[in-house]
């Protein structure tokens, strides 16, 4: 028994079957694909500044960590701002 249940692969398969279910798993992968997404190319972005940065092309800018550029590119973190503003 592990946090109070017993083990019951018969559960997986039943939920595998719902269609709420499986909706709901494809919309969190996409979600997860989007910050990926995201997430290559703030690095290729800041590869790119930090190359003209050496080569004294580009002046140092003060830039977003990617943790914090993640959290306000994501469509979570969207979704959480337009509940926060409709408040």
């Amino acid at each position: 028994m592990i946090a109070g249940y017993f083990k019951n692969s018969g559960n997986a398969s039943r939920l595998k079957g719902n269609e709420r279910v499986l909706k709901r798993i494809e919309e969190i992968r996409s979600q997860a694909a989007e910050c990926v997404v995201i997430n290559k190319a703030w690095v290729l972005q800041t590869l790119r500044d930090n190359a003209l940065i050496a080569m004294g092309f580009k002046k140092k800018l003060q830039r977003l960590s990617p943790a914090r550029w993640l959290n306000l590119k994501s469509p979570i973190a969207k979704r959480r701002q337009r509940i926060e503003r409709s408040n």
